[in-house]
């Protein structure tokens, strides 16, 4: 039977589903889904599977670091930040609706207190983080509570409103690099306020570790323990904070990461379940995941089994001790794409079959070979291991290669379905995804081996990983393309600055071109991750130069397509303006695309179906017929 590649609108059409939630009688599942450029809150039945739409205009948009914290609900209502800054109550009996608070400059991940009269939100305020307090009426002014640092994430509510528990970190940092937790104890528990000034002034407490990434915190219900996730220990793995005696432990030993970098809000690998006695917890680890249960007073583990390699971002809807918890997240697996599902789990820890609910793609046509990833490992120069994801490529024999590098760069490219790798792959590329010394699910060691070093790992170990698929016989050493988006933009540009030889054509999306022109235009959450990646200014000032892409420009040998968005708030537009006008200024092959709505990504199909059809056809003239200039 002839297998045909996979259709190319199985990419650009995908649909990306975030934030999962369940109702509390666990008869409701709501999420939001992202397609075309547009946001969406749904709710489906349990039951009947019907689902319902229930934002239209304006949008859900989450205005603080990437994004993510796109709603909040109870059985009355739903909250909602939008592009305008301010915070919108849905009534989901009438469907009316109306913002409960001024315009600021972002706002995001929204909570409800247990009595349903108070709204909290992380919000972005005269160039500061905040953490704001308001009404669910829409009465009065929110007030914004002290204690944050300068940037403030996932604010969760206490049992009965007595306190709200949130994420911060300081200015000149990111937060996988430090963050805090804060818990704001107000005088009087809210649900026992007719208003907010009577829970006023809250006593801030602070939980906080030099040099320690402190995230995901998470309310017990006995109202004196705050859980949360930490690396202190070199691996982040689930904690827990006594309120009383203000004092830490570790939870259990996990393997892998129990949580990653907060590029967005709530994305949470934890979920308490069976009264409050059982933590769920998502643990990674090089690619693959697990899902645990574990004894929040004994710290025993016991692993969920799921047919899924890939989990992320929990939910649950409690059981009881003697009942059975409902537990909601996204799944995947390397042939299967992304999809919402859900199960139960009973007091013994054992899972029912997951139910798939919604899918990020529509059905793949049996027709379609798809290829099966697998873990790629080598040594880098100073003898660290090194992985990556690599999707072979249909047919026998050697084949070209695409080297993928991830964004971030904290960040990783899990073993998982990826459908621009099998697009690719099911064309006759080989594709690997490399995780560089500086990506997570390693732990802190491997994640902090990039800082002073990006620009420089980073290159290493893409153009390592090529060499490792070649001396296997499996890449073809003259037809070895490099892309990526962002982080992975720059790395692309670095190496065929750096590498001129190697490379036989690049792909950057969106990519870093200078380093020092970034910052003067990047947004505020990544202003100063520079000065961890490459050093302080101003005495790293050399480096800065060194490490800068377009300082190499006039060494650049393959042809170069570049990809931005002119509403990019984090790497302006200008930074592939100026490298392609470079390109050409010295004869060089050089295709620049702007898109006009597009920001930091790309969102509406037809520009990513643009993407892909030109990519393709790039990769096809340039590196699998070989037009480009003549290489050594």
């Amino acid at each position: 039977m002839r297998h045909a590649p996979l259709p190319a609108h199985r990419v650009y059409l995908q649909r990306t589903i975030q934030e999962p939630s369940l109702t509390r009688d666990g008869r409701s599942l709501l999420f939001a889904m992202s397609a075309d450029g547009r946001t969406t809150i749904h709710r489906m039945s349990l039951e009947t599977g019907l689902q319902q739409s229930l934002t239209s205009e304006p949008t859900p948009s989450g205005g603080v670091t990437y994004g993510g914290g796109l709603y909040a609900a109870n059985d009355e209502h739903l909250v909602f930040p939008s592009r305008d800054g301010r915070l919108w109550r849905l009534d989901l009996a009438s469907g009316d609706q109306a913002p409960l608070m001024p315009a600021v400059q972002g706002v995001g991940a929204p909570a409800l207190s247990p009595c349903g009269k108070y709204w909290t939100c992380a919000a972005e305020a005269d160039s500061s983080g905040a953490l704001l307090v308001g009404r669910m009426d829409g009465n009065g002014w929110p007030v914004r509570l002290p204690g944050s640092l300068s940037f403030v994430g996932d604010p969760f509510f206490g049992p009965g409103g007595a306190y709200i528990a949130w994420q911060t970190w300081p200015e000149r940092v990111m937060p996988w690099d430090h963050a805090e937790l804060r818990i704001a104890r107000f005088a009087r528990p809210l649900s026992e306020c007719r208003d907010l000034h009577e829970a006023l002034p809250a006593e801030v407490l602070s939980v906080t570790r030099d040099g320690v990434h402190l995230s995901f915190p998470l309310p017990h219900p006995d109202g004196r323990h705050l859980l949360f996730t930490s690396d202190e220990t070199g691996w982040r793995s689930p904690w827990s904070y006594d309120l009383e005696t203000q004092q830490s432990r570790r939870l259990a030993l996990t393997e892998g990461e129990v949580g990653g970098p907060n590029w967005v809000l709530r994305a949470s690998p934890l979920a308490l379940g069976q009264g409050g006695t059982r933590l769920y917890a998502v643990s990674k680890s090089s690619g693959s995941s697990r899902l645990l249960a574990i004894d929040v007073e004994s710290g025993r583990i016991r692993t969920i089994d799921s047919r899924f390699s890939c989990l992320s971002t929990l939910a649950c809807c409690d059981g009881g001790c003697s009942g059975k918890d409902l537990l909601a997240y996204l799944a995947a697996d390397p042939v299967t794409p992304a999809a919402l599902v859900t199960r139960e789990v009973d007091a013994e820890a054992r899972g029912s079959v997951e139910v798939d609910r919604v899918s990020t793609s529509v059905g793949l046509s049996n027709s379609t070979r798809l290829s099966r990833p697998v873990t790629l490992t080598w040594r880098a120069p100073d003898g660290t291991e090194v992985w990556g994801i690599w999707t072979p490529a249909a047919g026998e024999g050697t084949a070209p290669v695409i080297v993928f590098i991830h964004g971030g760069p904290t960040a990783a490219t899990e073993l998982t379905y990826d459908a621009t790798a099998q697009f690719y792959a099911s064309r006759g590329y080989h594709y690997l995804a490399v995780n560089y010394r500086g990506s997570t699910q390693r732990g802190r060691a491997y994640q902090d081996l990039l800082r002073g070093t990006w620009g420089q790992f980073d290159v290493e170990d893409a153009r390592d990983g090529a060499q490792a698929l070649i001396e296997r016989g499996a890449g073809d050493r003259r037809r070895v393309a490099i892309m990526g988006g962002s982080a992975g933009g720059y790395t692309t540009l670095m190496a065929l600055g750096t590498q001129p030889e190697f490379w036989a054509a690049g792909i950057s999306l969106y990519g870093v071109g200078d380093l020092y022109e970034v910052m003067m235009g990047s947004h505020r959450f990544e202003k100063f991750y520079e000065h961890t990646l490459v050093g302080g200014l101003p005495d790293a000032g050399r480096l800065w130069v060194e490490r800068s892409p377009l300082t190499y420009v006039d060494r650049v040998r393959a042809p170069l397509l570049l990809f931005h968005g002119e509403q990019d708030k984090a790497v302006p537009v200008q930074q592939s303006i100026d490298f392609a006008d470079a390109i050409r200024a010295r004869k060089g092959i050089v295709e620049l695309v702007t898109y006009e709505e597009e920001g930091h990504g790309f969102k509406r199909e037809k520009n990513r179906k643009e993407v892909l059809d030109r990519s393709l056809a790039f990769l096809d003239k340039y590196v699998r017929c070989g037009q480009g200039p003549a290489r050594p």
